[in-house]
């Protein structure tokens, strides 16, 4: 059987990720009477015009300053758009995909060795991170997913995958959507830190940015609608992996 690795210094998910402890749940079934919500909804409206306010005010501070950085205007129709960087890479990592897992090799995925399945996996991260031009490190970890997720990046190059991914073989297209979806957190890293070594709008650059300062899974969505679930970072992600997923799928249909 194919052995494993981790990395001790790995940051722990729980630096990431809330506990169960920390994220309140509230049911509400047939018969039960409604609590009185004035006073809370009050507060989560309050909340969301202070976000308003405080975006609008934060990103247009971010984005002039990316805006002069590239010297972005009226003049400059080269520029790349928001529809350009969504689909940055997005062809390339498909592709790669589309050699890697052939039919043929998802046919007898159940069948390989777990080292087998592992070195898959990791050279797609690569091909990936190839494609989007960053550096990164794959690790599989043991109880990931028990924490709640299939992976994180850390921002330092650590892509870090739930190891259910090698053992599993019915969860290989979730273990495709995670590796793009969390090498392309590194990208968006790369990006805000080193807007100039990439051809990405400032736009996005922007909001990305401004992203970074509002990531946090400690707030409702209501509240802080870019907290975690909504914040442009992570819709770009899962448009990314999940896009990914549905060229390699696709493929099989129309060949």
């Amino acid at each position: 059987m194919g052995k494993i690795p981790s990395i001790d210094e790995t940051p722990k998910l729980s630096e990431f990720v809330p506990s169960s402890s920390d994220v309140k749940s509230d049911v509400v079934t047939r018969g039960d009477v409604l609590p009185d919500v004035t006073d809370d909804g009050f507060s989560i409206t309050k909340a969301i015009s202070d976000f308003i306010d405080g975006f609008k005010e934060g990103f247009m501070e971010v984005f002039d300053n990316i805006a002069k950085f590239f010297g972005f205007g009226d003049d400059t129709p080269d520029t790349p758009t928001v529809q350009d960087t969504r689909e940055y890479g997005l062809q390339e990592c498909s592709d790669a995909a589309k050699e890697i897992f052939t039919p043929e090799v998802l046919s007898r995925w159940g069948l390989m060795d777990l080292q087998e399945r592992q070195d898959k996996l990791t050279e797609y991260a690569e091909r990936v991170a190839d494609v989007l031009g960053v550096n990164i490190n794959v690790v599989f970890q043991q109880g990931l997913l028990d924490q709640g997720a299939w992976g994180y990046n850390d921002g330092q190059g650590n892509v870090v995958l739930d190891a259910s991914f090698v053992y599993d073989p019915a969860q290989v297209l979730e273990a495709i959507s995670t590796i793009a979806h969390e090498t392309r957190h590194q990208f968006q890293h790369d990006v805000c830190e080193h807007p100039e070594n990439y051809d990405i709008d400032p736009y996005t650059v922007a909001e990305w940015q401004a992203g970074y300062k509002n990531y946090t899974q400690q707030m409702q969505t209501a509240e802080d609608p870019w907290g975690y679930f909504f914040n442009p970072l992570e819709i770009d992600a899962r448009y990314f992996g999940e896009s990914v997923v549905r060229e390699l799928t696709r493929s099989f249909i129309n060949e």
